[in-house]
């Protein structure tokens, strides 16, 4: 019974408290009501040019968001006030709500044409956004509507006119000044072929994008890819004209269901494309016709995959207008064979092979191409192939050669066959056991006095070979002897410092002069048993008596009569990634004395929670090891 009354009690107590609340709540609206009634009559009875007073003195006063408040009551009453709208865009216009205020500055041009206010206003509005020409066109239309007394006023004006122009003036493309011609003809010289360059320029001012735009050959350079559209094809050659001088195919690139990507294309744009660069199987989506078609002066293919690879590829190879090619790059994945027998190029300058080949077909299609300036050929396979007989193969001259690269496991007496006398850069990677040392009699046979470039990369060089090399190329300026193994006793220390001036002549306790005096580039990564002396030695032998100080760029002028051609010149940049064995404190020396050193390291994983780093002393490195000990 007790339990019963404290229950009553308690819901009796709650039923009271929300009476009170709801009568409380009610109170309190019919206050808000009474009070909105009573003050509203005052708001609606107050005139406009009271409202509009109201509002100008809370401007004054810096309070615009009141000021805002009261303009949009007003407006709100009378939406065709003119002298409302111009003073609510002031309000926005210092609230930095620029584009609210030009649509109440464009309302008060339509409400009152022949009125300066708008017009002024805009102008104002336009110079702050940055659009100078439509300032200017708001403040001129501004200045024909004042009234020819009121001087006060079209002062002001003029003001604002000459606060314009002299913005544009500042802003003015001066380059825009240049005949159109040269304009393109600076624009190709940048472009140099890259679109990506081009997009940039375009997007740099309108009259750049307008020059590029009006002249069809900033388009002709068409790379396809995974997301290129038709739309963007489309767009393209219609720019171009539909004709191409360049056309680039990527992997990503699918014509499955795009049969028509080349519809905006002109009905002789294969006649007229130059490079074309593929990489896939172009028999896929170039007809026999338009194989016929081409003209090209440069070809690269790339099949990587053995299953885009047909037979399609080498007839239509052998279908070209070969004449006019003169930059040939073929490669083809490791599974697949080159068959470069039956290639009717005979005028190539460039040549670059990749994949496996047969050299009698190899040495056929070199033998042709007399004009040769660049040949580089890699062996993909793993062991090569039968070398031809002595007497199958005469020698083969080259006289127009610059540039040779090998790479991969061929067979080095390849390069015994070939006479290239003007010879300015050669490459060896990854050769044969006997190719470093076949190589390097080749060349001294040949007696090549021009070298500039040697690059002997993952292979065995011979010591005194390089040597006797090394001191008939006066001239040479790049030395790249990466991942290489110098035949025992000798080593790369060695080496250095025979460059340096510091080896000696067979039992000669003489040491001999400093090598390659011209030398500024030098690579010896990936040498495990390379020390910093020999390099520091190297570098303060190219610092004595050079003819350009330490950290800056040599002078391209001609060297005068009065100065010696063998006056070294000092190390440029320098790369020693990889080289666990430099010291630290020489390391420093040299990023100090050269201006570009390269010392990148690459962690070695030495067993569970333990990491070498070459780059580290060994005390460094017992420290760091110990740091993980106790982590």
């Amino acid at each position: 019974m007790v339990e019963l009354t404290w229950k009553n009690w308690g819901l009796r107590r709650s039923t009271a408290m929300i009476d009170d609340m709801l009568s409380r709540r009610v109170a309190f609206s019919s206050a808000t009501i009474t009070f909105s009634i009573a003050i509203a009559p005052s708001f609606n009875e107050m005139a406009p040019k009271d409202v509009l007073s109201k509002g100008i003195r809370l401007y004054q006063d810096g309070q615009y968001e009141e000021a805002l408040k009261t303009f949009d009551h007003a407006i709100h009453r009378n939406p065709k006030d003119k002298n409302l709208l111009d003073s609510r865009a002031a309000v926005l216009e210092k609230l930095d709500r620029l584009t609210d205020a030009l649509k109440d500055s464009k309302k008060v041009i339509d409400l009152a044409p022949d009125s300066w206010q708008g017009y002024r206003r805009s102008a104002l509005l336009f110079l702050q956004l940055g659009k100078l020409s439509a300032s200017l066109k708001m403040v001129e239309l501004a200045i024909e509507r004042v009234k020819s007394t009121d001087t006060k006023r079209r002062a002001e004006l003029e003001a604002l006119r000459e606060e314009i122009l002299n913005a544009m003036k500042q802003s003015q493309c001066h380059f825009a000044k240049l005949p159109v011609e040269l304009q393109t003809d600076i624009f190709s010289l940048v472009i140099n072929g890259s679109n990506a360059r081009m997009l940039a320029l375009n997007l740099v001012c309108r009259s750049w994008r307008q020059v590029m735009l009006a002249n069809p050959k900033f388009w002709r350079h068409l790379d396809l890819g995974q997301r290129s559209t038709q739309k963007m094809v489309d767009a393209w050659l219609e720019r171009a004209n539909g004709k191409l001088s360049s056309l680039r195919i990527g992997t990503g690139f699918a014509f499955c269901g795009r049969h028509n990507i080349f519809r905006k294309a002109s009905r002789d744009m294969w006649s007229k494309l130059e490079e074309l660069e593929v990489h896939n199987d172009p028999s896929k989506y170039l007809t026999p016709k338009s194989i016929q078609q081409l003209r090209l002066r440069s070809l690269a293919i790339d099949v990587s995959s053995v299953s885009l690879l047909r037979e399609g590829l080498w007839e239509g190879l052998r279908s070209l207008e070969a004449s006019a090619i003169r930059d040939l790059a073929i490669r083809v994945g490791e599974g697949a064979r080159l068959k470069l027998d039956g290639l009717p190029f005979s005028r190539l300058t460039s040549l670059h092979l990749t994949g496996r080949f047969e050299y009698k077909p190899l040495f056929e299609l070199i033998r042709r191409s007399t004009t040769l300036e660049t040949l580089l050929v890699s062996y993909l396979g793993q062991n090569w192939t039968e070398f031809p007989e002595d007497e199958e193969l005469n020698p083969i001259d080259l006289p127009h050669l610059r540039r040779f690269g090998l790479t991969g496991l061929f067979d080095p007496r390849a390069i015994q066959i070939l006479n290239f006398p003007s010879l300015s850069a050669f490459k060896l990677e990854a050769g044969a056991e006997r190719a470093g040392t076949i190589c390097t009699t080749d060349l001294l046979s040949q007696n090549i006095t021009c070298l500039t470039e040697i690059v002997f990369h993952c292979c065995i060089v011979p010591y005194r070979l390089l040597l006797l090399l090394f001191r008939n190329s006066d001239s040479l300026s790049t030395l790249k002897l990466s991942r290489c193994t110098v035949h025992v006793p000798e080593d790369i220390n060695s080496m250095i410092e025979a460059l340096c001036g510091g080896a000696s002549d067979e039992g000669n306790h003489m040491s001999s002069p400093l090598l390659c005096p011209k030398l500024q580039h030098l690579d010896v990564s990936s040498s495990s048993d390379l020390k910093a002396g020999p390099l520091v030695r190297l570098v303060k032998a190219h610092l004595a008596n050079s003819s350009v100080p330490s950290g800056k760029e040599p002078s391209t002028t001609p060297v005068s009569s009065g100065h010696s051609q063998n006056t070294p010149l000092p190390i440029l940049s320098l790369n020693v990634d990889d080289c666990p064995l430099i010291d630290p404190d020489a390391l420093q020396w040299l990023r100090a004395t050269v201006p570009s050193v390269s010392s990148k390291m690459k962690p070695v994983k030495m067993g569970r929670n333990k990491l070498c780093f070459s780059e580290l002393s060994e005390a460094s490195a017992l420290e760091f090891e110990w740091s993980l000990r106790a982590t």
